[in-house]
């Protein structure tokens, strides 16, 4: 039953009505957890960054950028 359950609220996305009536505690429970699979990055890292100015924002890609190419590297040369 836990596997129907997960598919079919997975990308449930209730009405502003639904919102306000409540929602069952399970619906919110596959929400969170779809929440945290897609999140990449830590809240406080999310913060934190689009708070800063543009130049540092620009500088954080870049470093998240040259990481990634360095990451890829080392799996395309492990495979």
């Amino acid at each position: 039953m836990k596997e129907y359950d997960d598919k079919y609220y997975q990308d449930f996305n209730p009405d502003p009505s639904a919102v306000k009536r409540g929602m069952p505690a399970q619906m919110k429970a596959q929400q969170e957890r779809n929440r945290a699979k897609k999140q990449a990055i830590d809240d406080e890292i999310i913060t934190w960054v689009s708070q800063q100015p543009k130049q540092v924002k620009q500088h954080i890609n870049d470093i998240l950028r040259q990481e990634m190419l360095f990451i890829q590297q080392q799996q395309t040369v492990v495979q």
